[in-house]
């Protein structure tokens, strides 16, 4: 276990989550005085933001190879003859630092099992006890399709796997409805939950749209 952290790669990944520290604070500051130097739409300013994220993240990863492939070794010797002071931080950071970025590895595992395990959850909410639709609400869905000028095929069906209406899959959007929903919706409640589902769709499309113009 220790020689594990002190290897070359934990004391790179160590670093690299110090350094993330102020690298996102200066990306954050670049992006808040974007924002109020000019003036941007909802959907610019969740590029800005995404912009700002993916920023960070790349300037994450550039500073790990970079400290890997130098074995750290440049940025000790750097802090060390710097101060008394700063090779104090530096000493407390280096005995610390390893056991944090362990911590983080271990966390980042749990989010991507979550993440995995989430996915294949709702790949087989659209695989598995699903029932059709009556014919009405499929045809409702193919007219309002036509109406919201979609340019996917959207399906329906019931689920007995779900308390909520929902619509999944980017490519083929598929709108689930609870089979409880059948007995306590009348028509006209079906069909605005149709409606809110189908505008999530659209509003999908859009999106995409405005991000490719």
């Amino acid at each position: 276990m220790q020689s594990f952290l002190q290897s070359a790669f934990v004391q790179a990944l160590s670093y690299s989550l110090i350094a993330s520290i102020w690298q996102m604070a200066l990306v954050w500051c670049l992006a808040v005085i974007c924002l109020r130097l000019f003036t941007f739409s909802s959907s610019q300013k969740f590029n800005v933001a995404f912009a700002a994220q993916l920023s960070g993240f790349i300037l994450f990863v550039c500073t790990f190879i970079y400290t890997y492939n130098n074995n750290n070794e440049q940025i000790k010797i750097a802090v060390v003859n710097a101060g008394s002071i700063l090779s104090e931080i530096n000493y407390f950071f280096l005995q610390y630092m390893p056991y944090v970025a362990v911590i983080y590895l271990c966390i980042l595992l749990i989010k991507f099992s979550r993440f995995v395990l989430t996915y294949k959850a709702t790949k087989g909410l659209r695989k598995y006890e699903l029932k059709k639709m009556a014919p009405a609400h499929r045809i409702f869905v193919q007219q309002m399709s036509q109406l919201f000028s979609l340019k996917r095929k959207v399906r329906i069906y019931l689920s007995s796997k779900i308390n909520c209406p929902l619509t999944i899959g980017f490519l083929k959007p598929v709108i689930l409805i609870p089979v409880a929903a059948i007995n306590h919706l009348t028509t006209e409640q079906m069909e605005a939950v149709i409606l809110h589902e189908l505008a999530h769709i659209k509003r999908a499309e859009r999106k995409q749209r405005m991000e490719r113009n």
